[in-house]
């Protein structure tokens, strides 16, 4: 019962301008790769059409061959997003890797889709993916401060293992926030991308 009331709480509006507010600047910095990225990808289109050119032009069809398929999209956009967040807990490197390429090929989609088809192609389910995607970086990073906490009490000795965990508990519900909130932006953007986004394109396409 004590869980379940803990669980709620995640969702009430003074936790959530807390756990943004005690987390903002790994936010920021997660905000700061992607964008980072996507004007590389944007900018440097055709060095990375050279390099992967397989891989960026897959990033071009999707729009063209975009699933209806709601199961198919958000498991595999939870599967990311839930690798990103876990992986914070080896350090964050492959999480900072997923994201880069992440940034990379929206902005290279962006540079070589027309704007109108990329505008409603990717608009309407990115305004809630990208945002989970950042989240779950964020997340990743708060795994990996976390992690780095624990290493300390270990190898410190000034604190015991035990004292430490119980000090930095929060950050674990924080994760745990992490995920729900990610599962619940994916599970609208998997509906919007699988409904309205081929019905926009369609009419865009005529």
């Amino acid at each position: 019962k004590k869980i379940l009331l803990n669980l709620k709480e995640i969702f009430t509006i003074d936790y959530i301008k807390s756990y943004i507010s005690r987390n903002a600047n790994y936010f920021i910095i997660s905000i700061i790769i992607f964008l980072i990225s996507a004007l590389l990808g944007f900018y440097f289109n055709n060095y990375f059409n050279n390099i992967l050119p397989d891989h960026f032009r897959m990033a071009t069809s999707i729009i063209d061959e975009i699933s209806v398929n709601f199961r198919d999209i958000f498991i595999h956009n939870i599967f990311i997003d839930l690798s990103v967040v876990f992986n914070g807990f080896l350090f964050s490197i492959d999480s900072i890797i997923t994201t880069v390429l992440n940034g990379v090929l929206l902005g290279y989609a962006f540079s070589r889709v027309n704007t109108i088809l990329f505008v409603v192609g990717i608009t309407p389910h990115g305004i809630f993916e990208i945002p989970s995607s950042i989240i779950a970086m964020g997340g990743s990073l708060i795994a990996t401060r976390w992690e780095i906490h624990m290493l300390n009490s270990i190898i410190s000795k000034k604190h015991t293992f035990r004292e430490e965990f119980k000090k930095y508990k929060y950050m674990l519900k924080d994760i745990l926030a992490t995920v729900i909130y990610v599962f619940i932006l994916l599970i609208i953007a998997a509906a919007i991308e699988s409904t309205i986004t081929p019905l926009l394109l369609s009419i865009v396409s005529v």
